[in-house]
């Protein structure tokens, strides 16, 4: 029983049905009639008890029988590893990185897939093979490929017995004449065999030797491109999505770059994923091995921006629903066929590799015609899949399904809304350029958004009234947001009513909610995703109507005593409200428009939009989610507040910060913000936003969010500030890496003998943008490293400059990197004048500078060969203030002409662009010779390591030197790009890409405006 046990695992009894389809039959057949042939044959050539090499060749081929099949049934009944059903992480805040999947109800793990045949989330799902009847996953991988490499061996050994069986049974029956060739199968002349060799052995030993090559062929093919699969540790359906990502990250230009995380980087480790000596697969199908700069999360937030990226890219309204259709085709990869295909399998005429490699799957495959677009979903290197676009029958077919299900439609009509889906040669196709793919083309996207609602224009602010219960809107958040985002270009304002009826004909009227501890993690994961999905967006969850009833009062019903004022006034509203009937429109968006008017301020043009983000799919989904038995968790509250942090640039781990202080803070909410002596440790502190700027944003978003609370707003000069001497805080709210630092202000508190705060912590964001450089967390410093390379202030007008070449003044301070990265931009095709090198040449005799510096400074500065000694001059003025002025008004005009002289001399080459290496570019008030200024920064104690290093010079000299040059701070004040030599080289170059790759586009842009 262990036996049989270990040979084939039964989930259930009712898998042996695994065994009714033809794919199973096929293969039990070939292996069935090659099997027994070969049995048969080896009798009648190599008596297996006469010999011991007929002996041997027997128990070999009985023996890759047996393992061919173990491993055959083993792949098919052991089965790929499913998650179970209703399946969710242990931490709940990894959902927001997870797809979910409707059939199976629960999340898919990282690695997992659902298979339309299984009907069921396959873990590591490579393919649905239909000769096992089964997908080929995570269990059963090593299995599959070993049957994959023995049925081509044991076939190999049984196409020889069938082709010596033939010789030696022919070779005596044979007669030549001169010309014919006769076979005489009636007896053989020499000796009888054990079983007669008859015609009709001839031609089964025949067949089965056609088998046996055919199989040795098509399942040898097969094991290599499983082996790849499993060298690289990346499965086909990743290695579609990582050639998705590479796609949009070039679309985009975003400056990432995508790590596959399960290639472990070595094809060893790779293999042992897979094949162990006790036979199961390392991990439980769940969780996985990562490559170091990667997470468990990588791929599956890659997926997610990619859905999101399809969003963007859609328009979702409920007015024009072919246009609706239209765009979920276009959430696919578009494709033009290039060359005619019929339909075949295994088109030969296609080339070798496209009929070798044909998919082993039952999904159909699609005839083309040249000229027709094909919208891809997944793909191999020679095959892809995906949707063939529809004739404008089919639309309105396909339309009329959307709208009204299958229910409602005749045959006739379901037919003709048919999606014609499946397989086709990649070579047949070639990709369309996001410009001329319809819907993808970002300058026409405003437009086409407009039209589809209706001509509605982008609209700088609107209104998001999320009416879902908040048990189903975790589903909407992504989809809403994405629409939202195609309608409202610079801030969204996010205010929840669930349960708010639109359609019911009378006049709903905003209302308390109270706080829940679903909601606070409700907003946790809105931020996140509007992070992802829509991160241009200045989203701000809005708070007025919620509020916790005090003392065992009941909360009174009017949240809006008067329309609240908002920093930015909406100018559309938008919600999720399903609208049941399609008749109902007018008199929903009236009614919605209506409720605005009694929350807010808004717009006397207000417009008022229904979202359907596919939420007519979601809808589905949500009703099939149980509504909580158990009445949702109040969440504890308290008079005064208190946090703290930098809040640069404010995003969205920060307003979840905020929003969920202001939910616990019912009287008072304080803040500290990090103010100069606590931002010296902050990574590229000088690109930190002033504290003023920083303290106006934050009370426009709290009044905003809160308008009801007490804020309060102070300067942190140290890490407690007013948290350890104010005794009315009551609560401080701390982030999983801040915690110590509550704990610490506690200690502190208790020993100014006040009472302890209660620690109210809330998780970090993980940033899905971020790069091997920056943090996994949203964080401030993340988006100031974004900035390097990019234009941070406009360059200023400079009408008497030539439009070409276009100057670039290259600043930095001593150690910064300055000259590496001039020689970088040289490599990109920039002029590079070094000012350093100038000054040397206006030092040599004969030249004006060099006489009149030994007019100042005296001949005791000559050397030998009557070149002046810099390093005696330098001695001269060093520390004296008026010498040095004197010396720098001889020299510094000499060396502007000389990079006068040399950007002449660049224009007159044709050259495009200039780069003036000038460390005192600022210093020496050359501004005036450059379109545009460039600093270069690295930490002031970065700098004294790389001059020690360099220089051999001491500690103090180096910081003697950098306090003698501008500061970062006053350099970056005259900057229009900031750039930072702190990391790897690498990092290095892609920033100076980007800057390099923006710094082309502006030149352009110059050029079409003149």
């Amino acid at each position: 029983m262990n036996f049989l046990s270990t040979f084939v695992t039964f989930e259930n009894l009712h898998e042996v049905r695994r065994l009714c389809h033809w794919g199973p039959i096929i293969a039990l057949s070939v292996i069935a009639i090659c099997s027994t042939m070969a049995v048969l044959d080896s009798i009648i050539w190599y008596w297996p008890l006469d010999t011991t090499g007929g002996s041997i060749n027997f128990i070999m081929l009985i023996n890759w029988t047996v393992l061919i099949l173990y491993n055959y049934f083993n792949a098919m009944f052991v089965g790929p590893g499913y998650i179970p059903l209703g399946w969710k992480p242990e931490n709940q805040q990894e959902t927001q990185y997870l797809q979910y999947c409707r059939v199976c109800q629960g999340y898919k793990a990282p690695r997992s897939h659902h298979c339309r045949k299984c009907n069921r989330c396959v873990m590591k799902m490579d393919h649905h093979c239909p000769w096992i009847n089964n997908c080929c996953g995570h269990l059963n991988h090593a299995y599959f490929t070993s049957f994959l490499l023995l049925a081509p061996l044991g076939c190999s050994h049984a196409a020889i017995i069938f082709i010596m069986t033939m010789y030696t049974q022919l070779y005596e029956r044979i007669s030549f004449g001169w010309s014919t060739v006769k076979i005489d199968m009636s007896a053989v002349r020499q000796f009888q065999p054990l079983m007669p060799f008859s015609v009709p052995a001839f031609a089964a030993t025949l067949f089965a030797l056609g088998l046996a090559l055919g199989t040795t062929i098509a399942v040898g093919m097969l094991f290599f491109i499983q082996m790849k699969v499993i060298l690289r540790n990346k499965t086909s359906i990743e290695s579609w999505i990582e050639e998705k990502a590479k796609d949009r990250i070039q679309h985009y230009q975003t400056g990432e770059e995508f790590i596959f995380p399960y290639d472990l980087g070595s094809r060893w480790l790779n293999f042992k994923q897979v094949f162990t000596w006790s036979g199961t697969p390392k991990g439980d199908g769940t969780e996985w091995p990562v490559h170091p700069k990667c997470h468990q999360h990588t791929l599956t937030i890659e997926q997610l921006k990619q859905k999101a990226d399809k969003r963007v890219r859609s328009v979702c309204c409920q007015s024009s629903r072919i246009t609706r259709y239209l765009v979920c085709l276009g959430q696919q990869v578009q494709y033009r066929a290039v060359e005619d295909y019929n339909g075949a399998c295994c088109p030969l005429s296609k080339g070798l590799q496209t009929f070798f490699r044909t998919p082993c799957t039952e999904e159909p495959r699609i005839p083309l015609s040249k000229g027709d677009t094909i919208l891809a979903t997944r793909g191999t290197k020679w095959w892809m899949y995906g949707d063939k676009a529809l004739s404008e029958e089919q639309i309105k077919g396909e339309m009329r399904w959307w709208m009204y299900g299958d229910k409602a439609l005749s045959e006739e009509q379901i037919k003709a809304g048919e999606r014609i889906r499946g397989w086709f040669p990649r070579r047949c196709v070639e990709k369309c350029h996001y410009d001329t793919a319809a819907s993808d083309s970002t300058s026409d996207k405003k437009v086409r958004v407009g039209q589809s609602h209706g001509a509605l224009p982008m609209r700088l602010t609107g209104v998001l009234v999320l009416t879902s219960p908040l048990h189903t809107l975790p589903l909407r958040i992504a989809p809403v947001l994405s629409s939202a985002a195609q309608l409202v270009e610079r801030t969204l304002y996010v205010h929840l009513h669930p349960g708010l009826n639109l359609g019911s004909g009378s006049q709903p009227r905003p209302v308390f909610i109270p706080p829940a501890v679903d909601l606070s993690t409700l907003i946790t994961r809105l931020y996140s995703n509007a992070a992802d999905v829509c991160g241009h967006l200045d989203v701000r969850v809005l708070l007025t109507n919620v509020r916790a009833a005090s003392n065992g009062t009941t909360i009174p019903n009017c949240p809006f005593p008067s329309p609240q004022s908002l920093t930015h006034a909406p100018e559309v509203v938008l919600t999720d409200f399903p609208l049941q009937d399609p008749g109902q429109s007018h008199q929903v968006t009236q009614c919605l428009q209506r409720y605005m008017g009694h929350c807010y301020v808004c717009s006397p043009s207000l417009a008022s939009v229904l979202l359907h983000s596919r939420l007519m799919r979601l809808q589905e989904k949500e009703e099939e989610l149980e509504e909580p038995e158990e009445k949702a968790k109040p969440l504890e509250t308290y008079s005064d507040v208190v946090v703290g942090g930098t809040f640069d640039r404010l995003h969205g781990a920060h307003k979840t910060l905020l929003n969920i202080s202001c939910l616990l803070a019912s009287r008072r909410f304080l803040i500290g913000v990090c103010d100069q002596a606590m931002l010296k440790k902050k990574v590229l502190k000088e690109l930190v936003e002033p504290y003023s700027l920083r303290v106006q944003r934050l009370q426009e978003f709290l009044q905003d969010t809160k308008p009801s609370l007490q804020v309060e707003i102070v300067p942190l000069s140290d890490p407690f500030g007013v948290s350890i001497v104010d005794p009315l805080l009551q609560c401080i709210v701390v982030s999983e890496e801040t915690r110590k630092g509550g704990e610490a202000v506690n200690k502190k508190r208790i020993e100014n003998g006040l009472p302890a705060l209660v620690l109210h912590e809330i998780q970090l964001l993980k940033d899905a943008h971020h790069t091997e450089t920056e943090e996994e967390k949203i964080s401030s410093s993340s988006l100031r490293s974004r900035l390097l390379g990019t234009l941070l202030k406009p360059p200023k007008d400079t009408p008497h400059l030539p439009l070409l070449p276009y100057v670039i003044g290259l600043t930095g301070g001593s150690g910064s990197g300055k000259s590496s990265i001039a020689k970088r931009l040289e490599a990109l095709g920039a002029v590079r004048i070094d000012c350093d090198k100038l000054g040397h040449e206006v030092y040599q005799p004969s030249t004006a500078a060099y006489h009149r510096v030994l007019e100042e400074f005296g001949s005791d500065l000559l050397n030998e060969d009557k070149t002046i000694n810099r390093r005696a001059l330098g001695r001269k003025v060093f520390g004296n203030q008026e010498r040095l002025k004197a010396l720098t008004d001889i020299v510094w005009p000499e060396i502007a002409l000389l990079v006068k002289k040399r950007i002449n001399q660049a224009r007159e080459e044709g050259k495009q662009v200039c780069v003036v290496d000038a460390a005192v570019l600022l210093e020496a008030g050359w501004t005036d010779m450059v379109h545009e200024v460039w600093v270069t920064i690295i930490p002031e104690e970065e700098a004294v390591s790389r001059i020690t290093e360099r220089d051999g010079v001491k500690t103090d000299d180096a910081l003697r030197r950098l306090q003698s040059q501008w500061s970062n701070d006053k350099q970056v004040e005259h900057a229009n790009v900031v750039l930072s030599t702190l990391w790897e080289p690498e990092v290095t170059r892609k920033q100076v890409l980007k800057a390099w790759n923006l710094l082309q586009e502006r030149i352009r842009q110059r050029q079409d405006g003149q």
